[in-house]
């Protein structure tokens, strides 16, 4: 580091001692105020590389500014979807806490763009010795060069960009989560309706057998298989409603509010959707998903932050202006001090070249992400119109003929032509495809949030 020795400027008149001051005032007002030119601290104008999103939604009901939350309770019962997703977003903490990383970055935004704080310095120790008694002191003020501030600023601002980007990823990935649990959990919950329907059916079938049996009409042997088949139902019965409770516990879990008690859910699991076409769904995956939005604005942070490693060479320079007062003549003068880095052998060239390869794997990351939202979308139309394709198979052949043969069996039996176990196939031929109706609709619904997702579509379905 190289230190010019100080100017001094001898002044004639005692009273000029308040020039020097105002001297070196005027440094650390030039300097700071950036004239000439060399630094403006402004933010830079809002253009296709800057500008942020819209701003994060307001806190949720009855969080106050110091993050404290005094959310009201909630009262749960009979929920839709939209009931549900409205309740995640208000209640759910990860959003909470992504929305205090976006905070946490626009606080990094400011604190880049200070400027430094002038100094006050005495300078050499104070000497006291008769009359070469003297005293010093003076401002120092950095004059920050080659535009850093304005390139720090700009930086900090692409990292908000994200947070924010990631504050959206983080709504679509729970709103996502939400609707398949939701399907899940209603799915189940016709599951328990078909069961309770078929212990019905099954323990009137063992009522009728026990009485033919007792007439002398039936065999034992008729009315045990009933009976077995009656238990098997129960057992089946059994086990959906306990998986059903956990999916409902599971759901307020999601939402946020593990304690609150969902009754029933209220939807169709056979609600219309539309056919996805293959170029539609890649382009609105690159253009409106957040992780490539994300990708994007690492790529321009990691440009901005090559622009700085390049600048930081340019030595920032350390302007003081003082005054200094001698017991013998001349006894004021004014003090002016200048002290800046000569780059000579240092010149970042490490940071520089670190700085290169953090854009070039930026750029390599967003291919990454594209390549790796295009798989997921390829997956998740393949399962999309696999389950919808089921689904069509079952409506169309696949359950009115299990209805027509259990009918035709029923018929058959009634009438003494066919033996039980005939009947007892035919019942459970039409139970499974009910089942695997139903498992395919939860399918199709489910692949269909992950195309939601992907293409990050606020209304769905």
């Amino acid at each position: 580091m190289i230190e010019p020795c100080a100017n001094s400027l001898a002044l004639s008149d005692a009273r000029h001692w308040l020039a020097a001051l105002a001297l070196g005032a005027l440094l650390v007002a030039v300097t700071a105020g950036n004239v000439g030119g060399q630094e403006d601290v402004r933010p830079p104008r809002p253009d296709a590389a800057t500008t942020l999103p819209p701003p994060v939604p307001p806190p949720a009901a009855g969080e106050t500014d110091s993050g404290v939350e005094l959310l009201p309770p909630v009262a749960g019962s009979i929920l839709s979807l939209q009931d549900v997703a409205w309740l995640a977003m208000t209640y759910n903490p990860t959003l909470r806490q992504a929305r205090a990383n976006v905070d946490e970055a626009r606080g990094l935004a400011i604190q880049a763009g200070l400027y430094p704080n002038p100094r006050f310095d005495t300078g050499n120790p104070q000497q006291l010795g008769g009359s070469n008694t003297l005293f010093d002191g003076g401002l120092t003020q950095e004059w920050v060069r080659g535009g850093k501030l304005r390139l720090d600023v700009s930086a900090a601002e692409q990292a908000v960009r994200q947070a924010q980007l990631a504050y959206t990823r983080q709504q679509f990935d729970l709103l996502t989560d939400v609707r398949q649990q939701f399907f899940a959990v209603l799915a189940d919950q016709e599951r328990v309706v078909m069961f309770s329907n078929l212990v019905a059916i099954a323990q009137k079938s063992v009522e009728i057998a026990q009485n033919k049996l007792t007439n002398g009409q039936g065999t034992e042997t008729d009315m045990l298989l009933l009976r077995i088949d009656l238990r098997r139902v129960q057992a089946n019965l059994q086990q959906t409603e306990t998986i059903l409770r956990a999916g409902r516990q599971q759901l307020a879990a999601l939402i946020g509010l593990p304690q609150l008690p969902i009754e029933r859910l209220v939807g169709d699991l056979h609600v219309a959707l539309p056919d996805y076409q293959d170029e539609i769904v890649r382009a609105q995956t690159l253009a409106r998903n957040a992780q490539v939005q994300i990708a994007r604005a690492d790529i321009a942070r990691n440009q901005l932050l090559l622009r700085r490693a390049e600048v930081e060479p340019t030595p920032n320079i350390f302007w003081t202006g003082g005054y200094q007062y001698t017991v013998s003549p001349t006894h004021n003068q004014a003090l002016v001090n200048a002290v800046f880095v000569i780059p000579l052998w240092n010149k970042n060239q490490g940071n520089i070249r670190t700085a290169n390869g953090n854009v070039a794997e930026s750029v390599a990351m967003l291919n990454v992400t594209q390549n790796d939202l295009l798989k997921l979308a390829a997956d998740a139309l393949a399962r999309y119109r696999s389950a919808r394709r089921m689904v069509l198979a079952f409506e169309q052949s696949i359950l009115p003929d299990a209805r027509r043969t259990q009918s035709l069996v029923q018929q058959g039996y009634d009438q003494g032509e066919l033996e039980l176990v005939r009947l007892l196939e035919a019942q459970r031929a039409l139970f499974q495809a009910n089942l695997d109706y139903i498992d395919a609709e939860q399918a199709r619904l489910q692949a269909a949030a992950d195309l939601a997702n992907l293409m990050q579509l606020e209304q769905f379905p």
